[in-house]
């Protein structure tokens, strides 16, 4: 396994939560997005659920790779500073 892997996945495990925690802006978001999905699955057929369901999931997946890119991004830069 990758270094910036074994680094990624521990700030996601053991550093990324706390951040979160913190953020009543995460808190407010997190309820309104259910309170959302939750309306929005009521209204729609079992079919239309499971396409839902999948759409989010690979919308999710994307989230993922994105927060790994910025990651590495943000490490890449903090080596460049550190360099100065």
């Amino acid at each position: 396994m990758d270094i910036l892997q074994i680094l990624y996945d521990y700030a996601f495990e053991h550093r990324m939560a706390r951040y979160l925690e913190e953020s009543e802006a995460y808190h407010q978001g997190v309820v309104q997005t259910q309170q959302g999905q939750q309306n929005l699955m009521i209204q729609l057929n079992a079919e239309e659920v499971r396409r839902l369901r999948e759409c989010l999931e690979d919308m999710e997946r994307l989230h993922e790779l994105k927060l790994e890119a910025m990651f590495r991004a943000g490490l890449s830069v903090g080596q460049e500073l550190s360099r100065l």
